[in-house]
């Protein structure tokens, strides 16, 4: 499969932004899916690419302050001064929009969020272009936010898009967003900026949203972020890593994946962890800045569960323990699994993901797989149409650990349902297959090899029976379903 194109010529990616591209670029907090602002359809681009909800509203990136008023109006002094403490850098405002602002940007919602990003070559990018802006992380949605251009050249194998290298992000989490419409101006989602910093560079003193919207004005109130494929386990300050390590029922301990400082590391008694250090010695700046390339090396490896440090409420801390929190989140899981995890599994997890409700994430496997296949051409030719990606799709094979994870499997084909209970009996409450939730009570057909029109014919019936899955579960038909997973729970640049 072909791979998007990276490059550090800087007027090219000007020139397909003006002429209504998607270019991913660099920031100082992970890289953007850009487009200008003022395009409507360059931005609904973006949200296709990303398979991202439409109500999930987009940063404005600005390359100096003196641009403000190309998007909001009525700018406040507070957000002059703001920026003029804080930009460029990890400061995203809330704002009253300018009209000229495609409601697509904002989700129509009468505020845009702006900042101005510390790296300079999105800056140059910006001056280049002439115009504000949108950029989005440049992954797919629900996925961990690329820090650098190779991670999103993995997301978008197969996709004509242009990444601008400008190295790994410096910060390596999102920005702060900060709402000033409301007063006293409230931080919708934490960053590396604290409202302890903003009160002793400015004096104005802000809140922290404490629920989160309906409709959200910040990327990362609403929906989930950050998720590897594998369970998030968050280690307590007074925790050992063996103690959790412990806690978990695994046969294979390669499927456990540790993230932290080499001296942590070291001082492991468990054997044959996978280990991803962040630095020779305890540093939430270095922990902040590598955890989502931890959680992206982890999924290569397929572990099952990943364990990670929280560390104290302050500074860099706040940021990255909310990020790890989110992608710790209990979550019901969903596995799909079908023959080879290349076709039909693939497509019935994106179409999962793409409408399922808060608190519930699909991923899927083959129980002939062997592992690291691509999704078939033709599964994402037919999802790309229902503007869903799973090009950086990889199959995986069906484990018992992995099993153990779920809270539903769901198998493609009666079948496939009975190998699973084979193998081990004890999922009989927890296999349901799809022709359980399809309208004619059907399996699913496999298309393997054959022509793009019988992979249209099996991804309708797919989309059928999940919707009906999908029903069922926003009815709280599985409310009172519990997961085995041991958890410890205590999107925009």
């Amino acid at each position: 499969m072909n791979k998007p194109e990276i490059t550090t010529d800087l007027e090219r990616a000007a020139a397909r932004l003006k002429d209504g591209g998607v270019v991913a670029f660099p920031t100082e907090t992970v890289y953007g899916l850009g487009a200008v602002a003022t395009e409507r359809e360059a931005v609904e681009a973006v949200f296709q690419l990303k398979g991202r909800p439409a109500d999930n509203p987009l940063i404005v990136h600005l390359s100096d302050i003196s641009w403000l008023d190309q998007v909001a109006d009525d700018v406040p002094e507070e957000a002059r001064h703001l920026f003029a403490a804080f930009a460029p850098g990890p400061l995203t405002l809330v704002l009253k929009k300018k009209m000229n602002v495609p409601d697509v940007v904002t989700a129509s919602l009468s505020t845009v969020a702006v900042r101005i990003p510390d790296h300079e070559v999105a800056r140059d990018l910006i001056r280049l272009t002439g115009k504000p802006l949108v950029a989005p992380s440049a992954n797919i949605s629900g996925k961990p936010s690329p820090t650098t251009a190779e991670h999103v050249q993995y997301d978008f194998a197969g996709r004509d898009l242009l990444i601008v290298d400008g190295g790994a992000c410096r910060v390596g989490v999102e920005s702060t967003v900060l709402d000033l419409t409301v007063s006293p101006p409230v931080i919708l989602r934490p960053g590396v900026i604290t409202a302890e910093d903003i009160k002793e560079k400015t004096g104005i003193v802000v809140e922290a949203s404490e629920t989160e919207e309906a409709r959200p004005k910040s990327p990362g109130q609403k929906y989930r972020h950050y998720s590897p494929q594998a369970t998030v386990i968050t280690v307590l300050p007074d925790q050992s890593f063996d103690e959790v390590v412990s806690t978990l029922s695994v046969d294979d301990l390669s499927s456990i994946g540790v993230f932290a400082d080499e001296e942590t590391l070291g001082s492991i008694k468990t054997g044959g962890l996978m280990a991803y250090s962040y630095g020779t010695s305890s540093s939430v700046d270095q922990a902040a800045k590598s955890l989502y390339a931890a959680f992206r090396y982890f999924d290569e490896h397929r572990v099952h569960f990943i364990l990670a440090p929280l560390f104290r409420e302050e500074g860099a801390g706040i940021a990255y323990n909310d990020r790890l929190r989110r992608a710790a989140h209990q979550v019901r899981r969903v596995l799909f699994v079908c023959t080879g995890n290349t076709c039909r599994s693939p497509m019935a997890e994106g179409l999962f993901n793409a409408a399922a409700p808060a608190g519930w994430l699909a991923s899927s496997a083959g129980i002939y797989a062997y592992g690291g296949d691509t999704a078939a051409a033709n599964a994402v030719a037919v999802m790309r149409r229902r503007g869903i990606e799973i090009g950086a799709h990889r199959s995986v094979p069906v484990t018992w650990d992995l099993l153990k994870q779920q809270t539903l499997i769901v198998p493609l084909t009666k079948e496939h349902a009975a190998a699973l209970l084979d193998f081990d009996p004890s999922l009989k409450d927890k296999v349901r297959p799809l022709s359980a939730f399809a309208p004619d009570g059907k399996d699913i057909g496999d298309p393997f090899g054959q022509t793009i029109e019988r992979y249209e014919q099996s991804a309708e019936a797919i989309e059928a029976a999940v919707d009906v899955l999908l029903a069922k579960i926003t009815s709280g038909f599985f409310d009172n379903t519990q997961s085995d997973e041991t958890i410890d729970d205590n999107e925009g640049p």
